[in-house]
């Protein structure tokens, strides 16, 4: 009982202030994504209810001879509301950003609605480990205005793995031909945890829970960076050492095959897909 009335309170707080939207995140918020210590990360490997990614082997995007991550998703998308403070994670653990800005995900009716996150929008990523290319395809509004669009090779890459076109998608690549994908089976998308756990959470709350190994949104967040980053790991030959010499990097993330589900998927399941709400979710474009 005492659960369900705090859920319940959660869901009846006021979203985030909408000002602060398109405008840079805070020096505080992004020391906290990126200042996600070794052990809470450790601590937060297997976390329930977060999907591995599978790997698979085809032709995946590279960059300058450097793995790439591919994320296409949408701002008005919950779903992709969540996944994007994971790969915030991971990736500040090979390099560093500019330019993220304060996001919710679109105003009710859209499930799980005013979901704080981050955008990609007008941000820029630098390593010399990886390469990371986002397309945020529609804004917030209940119009989804058209925003970004994917390259052909992008595109190419998206329907080979859901010629639905599903968001968020991930896929991670390297010049080896085996790649990362959200997932145990195709369509290989959908966000890695439910954003119910970020359900009326402001981004300072958030930020605040990133490096707390007793917090279940954190938890779910830094347990799918933690399968991020163990895929790079296995695609840059294991640099930074720093990094990639800790068990949350080195999580083996079983290889796709046609009815088969990884270990971790046979955890408590959550709605992590937008086909699991109405035709509204659909990137249609």
């Amino acid at each position: 009982m005492t659960a369900v009335i705090i859920i319940i309170i959660l869901l009846q707080r006021p979203p985030p202030p909408t000002g602060l939207l398109d405008q840079p995140i805070s020096q505080s918020l992004y020391d906290q994504l990126t200042g996600v210590s070794n052990s809470t990360l450790t601590a937060a490997i297997n976390a329930p209810g977060v999907t591995r990614l599978s790997s698979v082997t085809g032709t995946p995007l590279t960059s300058s001879s450097k793995p790439e991550v591919l994320y296409i998703g949408a701002e008005y998308c919950p779903f992709c509301a969540a996944e994007r403070w994971s790969i915030g994670v991971a990736l500040a653990k090979f390099g560093s950003f500019t330019g993220l800005t304060y996001m919710l995900s679109g105003d009710s009716p859209e499930s799980f609605p005013d979901t704080a996150t981050l955008s990609f929008r007008q941000s820029s990523y630098t390593s010399q480990y990886v390469s990371f290319a986002s397309v945020e395809t529609n804004d917030r509004s209940p119009s989804h205005n058209s925003l970004q669009s994917p390259t052909t090779e992008q595109q190419a890459v998206w329907d080979a793995y859901d010629p639905s076109r599903g968001i968020p998608f991930l896929d991670i690549g390297g010049s080896t031909g085996k790649q990362y994908l959200i997932g145990s089976s195709s369509p290989h998308s959908g966000a890695q945890f439910s954003p119910v756990l970020l359900s009326g959470l402001n981004w300072t709350e958030i930020g605040m829970q990133l490096n707390n190994p007793s917090s279940s949104a954190g938890q779910a967040i830094d347990g799918a960076a933690d399968t991020i980053i163990s895929a790079l790991c296995n695609l840059d030959g294991g640099a930074p050492s720093n990094v990639c010499s800790n068990s949350y990097a080195q999580i083996v993330q079983a290889p796709f095959t046609t009815g088969q589900v990884p270990p971790a998927d046979r955890q408590v399941r959550f709605q992590i897909s937008e086909r699991e709400v109405p035709i509204s979710w659909k990137n249609l474009s």
